[in-house]
């Protein structure tokens, strides 16, 4: 018999043969499908029926005699028949399942706009050529007998409708992610890129939970009044809601507290990952380091235990190795949130190929309402209603800003009757631990407002004048750079101030070189200093200042601001002083804080200052002065229309748009 390929040589690695390829991909994407299903509320067995069903005939159009001749060698390199419409027209004829038909046809070029195919007619999800869809009219019947005789129609190949009960966008998204792991599983594996054939490492987590407490214990972590309440209720709640609240609450060692709390519900509800999703890179690699010493057991390589991912991961056949964490393989994953919330939202196969991990796994997400633009908090609160509801996941909402921003989500005039928006989501922390520590933290911080927009000298002389050590945060990181250079052109010898510069675009390197430094001096009895920085960096708790400095931004950030400092004294209050700067050539004005502007200063005018019990009720009133409620509007509407396309590109995380968080 012929043999038929799949993939051709490279270098010394022969040709792959389309038996091989096609029956391995099924097997792979089948697994997938399987263990993502395991967790499913709805829907598990049409996500293996039509995964199974689409991995088999996924390449199909491969068969074609001119693919054959570049898959061989002996003609050019780019396949000059189309291959994934013949997967789709063998389906429509054989077996009508509508999903199984839009993985194969989505399975390089992602998810379709599923309005705009139900537009097409009858041609929907057929490729746009006429010419191409006439040749695989007429040889589909021939093409399907081959890979028949090649690999056997698959046995749950089936002539019953695949139906979706639950959420289609969320299940489309999955069962893409099934397919396309295990489609680039086999070609990483035939090109032997490193991947990595050992059994998975398990989470593990009555074991992981002892050994991190004996962690936390040792290095005093659960220590002092505060931590040890805050520990005490992580080890013992028996809160059971799918998404829970912790906010108002913010002490060092607070996110690996919270882990004790989601791997309890781990081995409650038999999770298989942990996720915890932090705001930017860098706090991303400090974490890891830090669960890699508290969580790995006695033989186990950190490596493949716990994993930070900072960008998406690939399976491209020029790499030279496969990294199981970029793919979301280790039992903990600690991703930024541009990685995590890019990865919910996307359409195509290369970025979606880890989501099928997520399902079964108790995820921490900090700083959310900071972190996300507020135009795509409705769209993603979606998605996590519909992973905890149908998928098994478990959440937690952490924060320092006290904003519980789902409880405004209904302002979106069209979604005021939507189940997602009417979600009640319970406290972690008890109301009496909550109002003593706000007690606390009120005697600790003043919030002042400069009723006059300051110029650049101004702002310098402020902060040259004031009680060190000294934070200045600035909105944007070509602001923090102009002041950082004025107030250093201020200081001429060593018995002046002391300026330290930490952009939120600074690699992870120098951001360890300059905290390392910047904590020396936090700790010492030297206050001749200032730290200017920009909203977009994530300050770590701890570090001591005596006067904040903070451009007018989010009430959230300035709540976050002040979660995140700390004294050395229990009785001189951190002053923290918002303020706005005059039109000057040589700042930048990012038009998006304008609403904050007036919202804070309105709050200032009335009460003389601001309270965190108030936070909520800011941040309502931001989202309502502005266009937010248009664009999380619209966003929200595309999805439930699945024009996945429009999704991916509108929804996105830049260095500029994740900067509420400080």
């Amino acid at each position: 018999m012929k043999e038929y390929l799949a993939h051709s040589a490279k270098g010394n690695i022969p040709a792959q043969s389309y038996q091989e390829h096609s029956v391995k991909t099924t097997a792979y994407a089948k697994k997938n499908a399987k263990e993502t299903a395991a967790y499913a509320a709805v829907d598990g067995a049409s996500l293996i029926s039509a995964v199974s069903t689409a991995a088999a005939l996924h390449d199909l159009g491969k068969l074609y005699e001119e693919n054959q001749g570049v898959l061989s060698g002996e003609k050019g390199k780019k396949l000059p028949e189309p291959h994934e419409d013949a997967g789709v027209a063998f389906i429509k004829k054989n077996s009508p399942s509508l999903i199984a038909e839009v993985l194969v046809a989505s399975h390089h070029d992602g998810l379709p706009n599923l309005i705009g195919e139900e537009l097409r007619g009858e041609n929907y999800f057929r490729d746009k050529d006429q010419n191409v869809r006439k040749r695989t009219d007429k040889e589909v019947e021939k093409l399907g007998q081959i890979h028949q005789n090649l690999t056997g129609i698959p046995s749950d190949f089936t002539k019953d409708k695949i139906e979706v009960q639950g959420e289609l966008g969320v299940f489309l998204r999955l069962a893409l992610s099934c397919l396309c792991a295990g489609d680039y599983r086999d070609t990483a594996r035939y090109y032997r890129n490193n991947f990595s054939q050992c059994k998975s490492t398990l989470l593990r987590a009555k074991e992981r939970l002892q050994q991190l407490e004996c962690y936390l214990e040792e290095r005093k972590i659960s220590e002092g009044k505060w931590n040890r309440k805050f520990f005490d209720i992580c080890q013992t709640s028996e809160m059971q809601a799918p998404i829970v609240s912790c906010g108002s609450f913010e002490r060092e060692g607070k996110n690996e507290m919270l882990l004790v709390y989601l791997l309890r519900q781990a081995e409650r509800n038999k999770l298989r990952r942990i996720f915890v999703v932090l705001p930017d890179t860098n706090a991303v690699l400090r974490m890891t380091e830090r669960l890699r010493k508290a969580l790995v057991l006695p033989g186990e390589s950190p490596e493949t235990v716990v994993a930070g991912v900072c960008r998406h991961g690939t399976y491209r056949k020029g790499e030279s190795g496969f990294a199981e964490g970029e793919h979301w393989k280790t039992p903990v994953i600690v991703s930024t949130a541009r990685i995590f919330f890019e990865t919910l939202s996307a359409n195509k196969p290369w970025i979606l190929c880890k989501l099928h991990c997520l399902s079964g796994s108790a995820i921490l997400i900090d700083e959310m309402y900071e972190t996300l633009p507020n135009k795509l908090l409705k769209v993603t609160w979606h998605w996590m209603q519909v992973l905890s509801r149908e998928w098994g996941c478990r959440w937690v909402v952490s924060s320092n800003s006290s904003v519980k921003f789902w409880e405004f989500l209904d302002m979106i005039q069209e979604l005021k009757d939507d189940r997602v928006s009417r979600t009640v989501v319970p406290e972690l922390l008890p109301k009496e631990f909550i109002k003593e520590y706000i007690d606390y933290e009120s005697q600790k911080v003043e919030f002042v407002w400069e009723n006059t927009p300051l110029s650049c000298q101004k702002l310098t002389e402020k902060v040259t004048t004031a009680p060190g050590p000294c934070l200045l945060v600035m909105s944007t990181i070509h602001n923090a750079a102009v002041m950082e250079e004025k107030l250093k052109s201020c200081f001429n010898d060593e018995a002046q101030k002391h300026v330290f510069y930490l952009p939120s675009e600074c690699n992870a390197e120098d951001t360890e070189r300059i905290m390392g430094t910047v904590k020396k001096w936090s700790q010492s009895e030297n206050t001749n200093w200032v730290l200017v920085t920009d909203v977009g960096t994530g300050i770590e708790n701890g570090l001591f200042f005596q006067t904040v400095f903070h451009e007018v931004t989010s009430s959230a950030s300035l709540f976050q601001a002040a979660s995140a400092i700390g004294k050395k004294d229990g009785k001189t209050k951190v002053r923290i002083c918002s303020f706005s700067m005059q039109d000057d050539s040589r700042l930048k004005k990012n038009s998006k804080w304008k609403d904050s502007f007036y919202v804070l200063r309105r709050y200032f005018q009335r009460a003389g200052s601001i309270a965190r019990t108030e936070a909520t009720n800011m941040a309502k009133a931001e989202w309502r002065c502005g266009v937010t409620l248009d664009q999380a509007e619209k966003l929200y509407l595309e999805e439930m229309n699945r024009a996945f396309p429009y999704v991916q590109k509108e929804y996105h995380l830049s260095l500029e748009e994740a900067s509420k968080q400080v």
